[in-house]
């Protein structure tokens, strides 16, 4: 977790270990998203700073995006290709539910073609608060220890078509 943490600490928009949790398991989800959204054309040219900041950020893209921590699987970045419906599980707090909506707004802004939103419904990605003794519960395969855990399946041509999420809602702050 240590290693997760210092890599997130290299994205601004992060700050406490729980916020980090939240906004870097959503974050790393959403670089899956087409790359070429992320560069807007209507956007206006960046300054030194933003370039500064898109370059860490995609530095941070090819450390994490092209492997996994667990298991084997091909150094392929997976993606989505169609909208991102994320339901919210367990107890999160009135903070955690913000930063979840904050960074969903902000995804939505950078991203452009296909959009995240927080349904009740047919989600195609669950974020699971609950304390790291029930991980095990709601995804067989988690890892123990980690206060943030998360799954992707996709298809054989990459395109992601769902995800889990796990934030210890005990254990981190």
């Amino acid at each position: 977790m240590a290693v997760l943490e210092k890599k997130l600490s290299r994205i601004p928009l992060i700050s406490l270990p729980r916020t980090a949790i939240i906004a870097g398991a959503l974050v790393v989800l959403a670089f899956a998203l087409p790359a070429a959204a992320h560069f807007r054309p209507s956007a206006s040219v960046p300054s030194v700073t933003e370039f500064d900041r898109q370059a860490r950020a995609m530095e941070y893209l090819s450390e994490i995006g092209f492997g996994v921590e667990y298991g084997s699987a091909a150094p392929v970045l997976h993606k989505w290709t169609h909208d991102v419906r994320i339901k919210v599980h367990g107890s999160p707090t009135e903070a955690d539910l913000q930063t979840v909506e904050r960074v969903v707004s902000d995804l939505n802004f950078m991203v452009g073609e296909i959009k995240l939103e927080l349904v009740d419904e047919a989600p195609n990605l669950e974020v699971y608060f609950s304390p790291e003794s029930h991980f095990s519960d709601i995804e067989p395969t988690y890892v123990p220890t980690n206060l943030g855990f998360f799954r992707v399946w996709f298809d054989g041509e990459g395109v992601i078509e769902r995800g889990r999420v796990l934030i210890a809602a005990d254990g981190t702050t």
